[in-house]
């Protein structure tokens, strides 16, 4: 297959796609951290309620 006109959309066997960052980008991606967060979820604010009113 040395011409695109010998391509045919039976020759293609698989799909990627490829991302390749700018130079800004990167720097963001390097310099980005993550911590970890306390989540209050509305189980949980609703048992310790539930703990209030008992213990009252």
């Amino acid at each position: 297959m040395e011409k695109a006109s010998d391509v045919e959309a039976a020759d293609i066997s698989c799909k990627r796609i490829v991302l390749v960052p700018c130079s800004e980008i990167r720097k963001e991606i390097e310099s980005t951290t993550f911590s970890k967060i306390n989540v209050v979820t509305e189980d949980s604010s609703k048992s310790s309620s539930e703990e209030n009113e008992v213990s009252a």
